[in-house]
């Protein structure tokens, strides 16, 4: 079976409205796609670290009853992240992280990668200095392996101000054979908001963009095509895990159809691929999970 390894930040939400909690899940950008399509059937791996203790023992297990394999997540000597997820009135979220401080080097089990495999990473791991060494040494291995490599930035607006960020993000759309942003992450990135010339600058380092405009609609400069759909308005219970589902279904319908070259794919086939994204998507919005249900 055709494997899928993320690469990311592993964190336990919590997700709060008026200050109360509603509910606890396992997170972080990656490891929600990830569980989107192990409960698909889909053999899939995380790649990242978690602290030593009964909030990361609690997420292995919830891997474990996801079908997502974990031996390439390393245990730490520190506690586990944790994310405070706050909904407003219209249930979109806002984040506040609390990190572990641990001053021990990253250092992350590599996948052996193969010419069959898709590679998904982001979140803030992607583009943090202390991580770079083994986020780059994972990456350079998937590239050289011929691995599919799928990139989501989820850039957030507190790292804008800093150039170093900014051109890390550079070095990774470089790596990256597919990237899928939205619209906030481009803006804080690059400081544009028109889809046209934001691919225009993203081309030159990715030459496959998807950009998603929140709950309006999703545009997609893949394989030399240009297309937009719009999204289906639905009333929602959470964001939280909006993005990472919407990557989920597009890596689903790239895996089920076969397509190991970005380069096969018909204008069909990619809007049925950004359809699937927005089904997953909201499927999850209609939800307090951060993944599509079993």
């Amino acid at each position: 079976m055709r494997k899928i390894f993320g690469l990311g930040e592993i964190v336990y939400d919590i997700i709060l409205k008026n200050f109360r909690p509603l509910s606890a899940r396992p997170g972080g950008s990656v490891l929600n796609a990830l569980v989107s399509l192990g409960r698909k059937g889909k053999d899939v791996f995380m790649v990242g670290e978690i602290g030593n203790d009964i909030t990361g023992r609690a997420i292995l297990e919830f891997l474990n009853e996801n079908r997502v394999g974990h031996e390439h997540i390393v245990k730490t000597a520190t506690k586990s992240n944790i994310a405070l997820a706050f909904l407003d009135d219209k249930n979109d979220a806002s984040y506040e992280f609390y990190k572990s401080d641990s001053v021990e080097p990253f250092n992350f089990s590599v996948p052996l990668f193969s010419k069959s495999d898709i590679l998904l990473f982001g979140s803030s791991l992607s583009v943090s200095s202390e991580a770079r060494p083994i986020v780059s040494k994972i990456l350079t291995r998937a590239k050289d392996a011929g691995t599919l490599i799928y990139y989501d930035p989820n850039f957030r607006s507190e790292h804008s101000k800093s150039k170093k960020l900014v051109d890390i993000v550079e070095e990774n759309l470089l790596m990256a054979d597919i990237t899928r942003g939205s619209f906030e992450d481009f803006f804080n990135i690059f400081n544009l908001t028109d889809p046209d010339k934001i691919f225009e600058k993203v081309a030159p380092l990715c030459s496959n963009l998807i950009l998603t405009d929140s709950s309006k609609a999703v545009f997609a400069f893949v394989n030399g095509h240009r297309i937009r759909i719009d999204v289906p308005q639905i009333n929602t219970l959470s964001t939280v895990g909006a993005g990472d589902s919407f990557n989920a279904g597009v890596i689903n319908k790239l895996v089920e159809e076969e397509v190991f070259d970005l380069k096969d794919l018909t204008q069909n086939l990619i809007t049925s691929a950004l359809e699937t994204g927005v089904t997953f998507s909201q499927a999850v919005c209609k939800t307090l999970d951060n993944y599509i249900g079993i």
